[in-house]
């Protein structure tokens, strides 16, 4: 199902963390894959800076990057896979702003919550200097615009979500039962909430 089997952290962990996933749909394979690999290592780099710094609470995040350029049936399939694999708490999706209503819906129908990009936004701007070297710290071979800045924030976004979560919460399991988290849409500026899925 086009799995890429792509996990954040690049760093030693003690194997007795417990897990939680992150979930990336992405246009890997199609001609907009320059930017769904340049978003891809935001989330990379996100997740690698919460897993090294203990953020949250010693759970250890992965992500699970899924090509989302594949025709409608595939990506059913994909949507069918991540609400199956109950330690996933969060889907990133790229998907061009025309469709990101009809797309909501059907997450939120399999309580899955999510947030999304546009992969169509036109490039264009500069990012700041501090983003841009940490940037390069995950990958050499991708310059990071505003798209990849955006991606990163809107992920830092939902991990700040989260941790609220489990702080507040002394039975947070990390499965599917622990799913409240926020839909939203991305924009140019901060991620504007606009739903949340039922647990």
């Amino acid at each position: 199902m086009g799995f890429l089997a792509l996990y954040a952290g690049c760093t030693p962990v003690r194997l007795t963390r417990p897990i939680i996933k992150i979930s990336l749909l992405a246009p890997f394979e199609s001609a907009l894959r320059a930017r769904a690999y340049e978003a891809l290592y935001a989330v990379k780099l996100a997740l690698r800076e919460h897993n090294e710094g203990g953020d949250l609470s010693g759970w250890l995040i992965e992500l699970v990057a899924l090509d989302w350029g594949a025709p409608n049936h595939v990506q059913v399939r994909q949507i069918e896979a991540i609400a199956a694999d109950p330690d996933i708490f969060q889907v990133i999706v790229l998907a061009p702003t025309s469709e990101q209503i009809a797309l909501l819906d059907t997450f939120t129908s399999r309580h899955l919550p999510v947030v999304f990009a546009d992969i169509e936004e036109p490039p264009g701007g500069g990012v700041s200097a501090s983003f841009a070297q940490r940037y390069r710290s995950v990958t050499t071979t991708i310059e990071p615009g505003p798209l990849a800045e955006r991606v990163y924030t809107l992920t830092n976004f939902t991990l700040s979500q989260l941790e609220q979560r489990i702080r507040a919460s002394s039975t947070f399991s990390g499965n599917f039962a622990s799913r409240g988290m926020v839909s939203t849409r991305a924009s140019p500026g901060p991620a504007q909430r606009v739903g949340h899925p039922t647990p």
